[in-house]
């Protein structure tokens, strides 16, 4: 209230005041209007940028296939190191899609598997293979819908790179070459 007051105070006509009462009716209508064109300018611009981060990434963007702490954890990635048909390596995705073997163990020629290894989902008498599985349901839908999808295997590991960089330099007074070897790692 005591604020409508002031207001007020300053915004009746007076004979005396009249010049002060429309100098400050005036920027309140100024500043309302700046204030208003920023609030709609601010929600123009995310509504299209919203509508145009939906339509770029809808056309150009990938699905990208992560591995999840689970996967990792599963039958189906670790039997892989314990396998001689996989040379004893684990396999990324695209290699899990593209191999023959669901469950390349073999009982008769591979190790035993410890009690606390993860046991295999059997799904119609077979290991479920989600990868071939998730493969066949990403095909049905690019086949299926108008929408050009596309897809890839997403994976991210750590390694470390040394490279040797050999450089001569050679002084042009003595016709001395310095041989200099760099590491970047």
């Amino acid at each position: 209230m005591f604020e409508f007051k002031i207001a007020f105070n300053y915004l009746l006509f007076k004979k005396r005041r009249l010049s002060a009462s429309l100098i400050s009716l005036l920027s309140i209508l100024v500043i309302s209007l700046v204030v208003w064109v920023v609030l709609v300018f601010l929600s123009v611009t995310n509504g299209i940028e919203k509508n145009w981060l939906k339509k770029l990434t809808s056309l150009n963007a990938p699905i990208r296939i992560a591995p999840t702490d689970e996967y990792y954890s599963s039958y189906y990635y670790m039997i892989d190191s314990f396998s001689s048909k996989s040379d004893y390596l684990a396999k990324n995705i695209s290699e899990k899609l593209n191999s023959k073997l669901s469950d390349p163990y073999d009982d008769q020629i591979d190790g035993e598997l410890a009690r606390s290894f993860p046991k295999p989902i059997i799904e119609n008498g077979k290991l479920l293979d989600p990868i071939k599985k998730l493969d066949k349901i990403l095909e049905g839908e690019k086949n299926s819908s108008n929408a050009d999808i596309s897809y890839q295997d997403y994976e991210l590991s750590a390694a470390q790179l040394r490279l040797t960089l050999n450089r001569t330099k050679k002084d042009l007074f003595t016709e001395f070459k310095d041989e200099r070897v760099n590491f970047l790692t």
